[in-house]
């Protein structure tokens, strides 16, 4: 009897002492980790004496008499010196910047500077999970990411310690992804004070209409512009009559199959080949170029080219500038697939969540990828792999994935493959969703990601799979079931356009019509 007591004390002595060995383990596991979200371009800047300052706004007035003063310098002989008409369009154009443009040195040597500051006392102690946004880090989002990171750094620090929390969640949103990336690198130990990382709808990697801006290699194509202006014709108002909206995107789209729209396109990529060399760099380093952080959202593909192009001849007048651009591309961008990698391995969480469906401006080759209208599905993704606009991934392609076993990363509607990229089971996708729009639907799967440090994939919960659609009407994600619906913005057959253009046409009277009674 005293053994049998004394196994079953002991049996029961054994359970106690292993549960109260794995409490730590399962409190970690459902500890709530302060989430800092870094934003994107947009926060307020403020001049010397704090007033708010941004790019001047260019009214209906401004456009029509900067048209009018550089049509007036078109040269008769379209093979005469083009020099007026480029110094009358950097006139319109260079005024716009006045107040947001940095230095040759790209510093804001004005003492403009970002609105929100903070400091510790400012940092309440307790926060909530209910959203993405614990803590908003804000910054001036014109300089070096490396800059911000340092400040980014001490905020993180000061979080850590008024929480009392040994480790962050940091989502780096666009440019956010940038700064968060430059802290990741230069930060010492930075796995010590970092669990998660979201890139959410990030541009580090690079951003090929960007760089095509900046290196001067700009191509129209009738194709993607027609389809672009379909689709976002649909979701804009790009003119306030809409029946007359219509009209001209039926137009445009017929025009394409009478050869008149490719007409139009030779046309202004004859005038831009006689101007690009003489006015690109200069609206750049008037604009955006000014600011090193544009600079660290430009991919491998491009950034070298456009460097030399826009600072040619004025290396040395702008050394400082190159230095800190070339710091970023040679230490973040040209490595960045090996930096994340090593981070992981050391213990650092990575998630990707990314958009998709959405044409990108059609201004540059290779425009006609997936995209939210400004970024790449690669770059947003981390890798992924998906068909053009307009089509489909090839069936022998899908073949492939079910023999490899990686079928199951295909999206429904056979436009994305998950298995490419550097985390498949943590890279999120969202469809028909445009790159400025952030929908607090999202808000709950950011903090899922959270929560689960590295635990939370893509096959953990039946609300958040792989690949969801979007839906504006109310707001909500759901899951992407449906084949083949990305074809809705394929530009259409000469039949369709012929038979959507009288449509449109008789439409528009019909307003007129209804409009005087």
């Amino acid at each position: 009897m005293k053994k049998t007591l004394k196994k079953s004390l002991s049996v029961l002595l054994a359970i106690v002492l292993l549960s109260v060995s794995t409490l730590p383990v399962a409190f970690a596991e459902k500890e709530e980790i302060p989430i800092i979200y870094v934003c994107g371009m947009g926060s307020v800047l403020k001049d010397a004496n704090g007033k708010t300052i941004e790019a001047a706004d260019v009214d209906k007035d401004y456009i029509i008499n900067a048209t009018k003063n550089v049509v007036s310098k078109i040269p008769v002989d379209p093979n005469g010196n083009w020099d007026e008409y480029c110094d009358a369009l950097y006139a319109c154009f260079a005024p716009i910047y006045d107040e947001i443009r940095l230095d040759k040195n790209g510093e804001a040597s004005d003492g403009s500077h970002v609105a929100r500051t903070w400091s510790k006392n400012s940092i309440k102690k307790k926060y909530s999970n209910y959203t993405a946004e614990d803590y908003y880090y804000a910054y001036d989002w014109r300089i070096d990411p490396f800059e911000v990171a340092k400040d980014l750094g001490k905020y993180i620090d000061a979080v850590r310690e008024v929480t009392g929390k040994s480790k962050v969640t940091i989502i780096g949103r666009c440019l956010g992804a940038c700064i968060v990336t430059a802290y990741l690198v230069q930060e010492e130990n930075v796995w010590e004070k970092v669990q998660n990382v979201i890139y959410y709808a990030p541009s580090v990697g690079g951003i090929g209409l960007l760089g095509a801006l900046f290196s001067g290699r700009i191509e129209l194509d009738d194709e993607s512009i027609d389809r672009y202006i379909n689709a976002y014709s649909e979701k804009t108002s790009l003119i306030e009559d809409s029946s007359l909206q219509a009209l001209v995107v039926s137009v445009i789209s017929f025009a394409r199959y009478l050869k008149l729209l490719g007409f139009g396109t030779d046309v202004i990529m004859g005038i831009y080949s006689k101007v690009y060399e003489n006015i690109v760099p200069r609206l750049a380093l008037t604009s955006y170029g000014s600011f090193p952080s544009f600079w660290s959202m430009i991919g491998t593909e491009y950034y070298e080219e456009a460097r030399d192009f826009v600072f040619k001849g004025q290396e040395e007048e702008y050394s400082k500038m190159i230095e800190k651009t070339d710091h970023f591309y040679y230490d973040v961008t040209a490595k960045l697939p090996e930096i994340i990698k090593e981070l992981n391995g050391r213990g650092i969480n990575f998630a990707y969540i990314a958009k998709y469906n959405s044409d990108i401006v059609p201004v540059f080759k290779g425009s006609n990828v997936q995209g939210d209208g400004i970024v790449e599905l690669t770059t947003l993704s981390g890798g992924a792999t998906s068909a053009k606009m307009g089509s489909c991934l090839p069936e022998e392609y899908i073949k492939a994935a079910k023999e490899n076993g990686t079928e199951k990363y295909i999206s429904a509607d056979k436009l994305v493959d998950a298995s490419t990229c550097l985390f498949p089971d943590t890279t999120w996708f969202i469809k028909n969703i445009d790159h400025v729009i952030m929908p607090d639907c999202i808000n709950p799967l950011l903090v899922n990601i959270s929560k689960g440090n590295g635990s939370f994939t893509v096959w953990s919960s039946e609300e958040f799979p792989q690949y969801m659609t979007y839906s504006e009407s109310d707001g909500s994600v759901k899951p992407v079931v449906r084949e083949n619906d990305n074809l809705e913005h394929t530009p259409k057959d000469f039949i369709s356009s012929i038979f959507r253009l009288f449509t449109n046409f008789f439409k528009f009277l019909k307003s007129l019509f209804d409009k005087r009674k």
